[in-house]
């Protein structure tokens, strides 16, 4: 695996998908550093509640209806990577999720799509779903699938950088600037859209998104399946409850709303009535490329600038493939469906 001994390696962006890169080309061999001015979890990847759910963001997301496959080999990367990391607990839960559909047609509809999906989901009862998790006012059957699990970002990073910095990486707590090749022989982009350093050829394909989150301390369920419904999402996470998420395309912008978080507490508490007091509200900057899935590997405009960025709402779930893609990418070595999937050089650019 050091195949990449000698070789300079800058990442720019410490979130999910430049923390697994960084770690990821720092074990086959190369010199990696580590940059961004933000503090641990202020950005994309720490506003988010880790899911890692290939099944029900094919089916619910229109956007990643076709993306199933990819999807689901790109979480089987976090059996293994998980267990290589220096946490003091378990950072994936494998409870599964629940989905409780607009009407009973939406339900039955949802269902058999699933079941091509993953075989062994089922629809549970109201109580049924009620026994998984605590708290949960069911409005009816729900549709559950163990495919989907979940991890904990805050702690997920802290075991990344750890490790990072355990086996020999270095962090620079400041943003890359345009002579990022002083020191370097190649720059990962693992940034928001709004955040390039370098403008490229693709960079006109990112679009950012703006999303909500809202953190219940002590209130919500604190295992157990993720809940979803339309609209809306109940994560359980450790201390508390996160609830999301708002999609707001085009926008960079962090500034709250209070619309969109009163929108998100009602929601949340139409599945979860604890769910009435105080929340904190964040939020998140996303990108997204036109078909979803991001962009991994060199750029057209620069073979020593790779692109890992543009995985929309799945950072933390592709976030072991796009590492893999940049690590083959930078061996010589065949990249696989992944990198078909991801190539940068997919889209027609003009």
């Amino acid at each position: 695996m050091n195949d990449l001994q000698g070789l300079r390696v800058l990442v720019a962006g410490a979130g999910a998908v430049g923390s697994v890169t960084a770690l990821t080309l720092l074990r086959c061999g190369a010199s990696v550093h580590l940059a961004d001015r933000a503090s641990r979890g202020d950005n994309a990847s720490g506003v988010a509640a880790g899911m890692l759910a290939p099944a029900f963001e094919a089916l619910l997301d229109p956007v990643s209806a076709e993306h199933f496959p990819i999807l689901a080999a790109a979480r089987m990367g976090w059996a293994d990577l998980a267990d290589s990391l220096p946490a003091g607990q378990t950072l994936i839960d494998r409870s599964g999720a629940l989905y409780f559909a607009k009407d009973d047609a939406d339900l039955r509809r949802r269902a058999e799509r699933l079941a091509a999906f993953d075989p062994s989901s089922e629809i549970l009862g109201a109580a049924q779903a009620q026994a998984l998790s605590a708290g949960l006012r069911a409005p009816g059957p729900g549709l559950f699938s163990a495919l989907d699990w979940r991890l904990e970002p805050g702690a997920t990073l802290a075991a990344l950088h750890k490790a990072f910095l355990q086996e020999g990486g270095a962090f620079l707590a400041q943003a890359v600037d345009r002579q990022w090749r002083n020191g370097a022989d190649v720059l990962v982009l693992a940034t928001g859209a709004d955040a390039m350093p370098v403008e490229l050829p693709e960079s006109g394909l990112l679009t950012p998104i703006k999303g909500h989150i809202l953190r219940f301390e002590k209130a919500g369920p604190g295992r157990g399946p993720v809940v979803r419904a339309p609209g809306v999402y109940v994560a359980p996470v450790s201390g508390g409850a996160a609830v999301g998420a708002t999609m707001q395309a085009g926008r960079s912008d962090r500034e709250i709303e209070a619309g969109a978080v009163a929108e998100l507490r009602e929601a949340g508490a139409q599945l979860f009535p604890q769910l009435i007091g105080s929340s904190r509200p964040q939020v998140g900057i996303r990108a997204a490329t036109p078909d979803g899935l991001p962009l991994a590997g060199p750029s057209g405009g620069d073979a020593r600038i790779f692109l890992a960025a543009g995985a929309r709402r799945n950072g933390w779930l592709l976030a072991p493939a796009i590492a893999d893609v940049i690590a083959a990418r930078l061996r010589g070595l065949e990249s696989g469906a992944f990198g078909a999937a991801f190539d940068p050089g997919r889209f027609a650019i003009r």
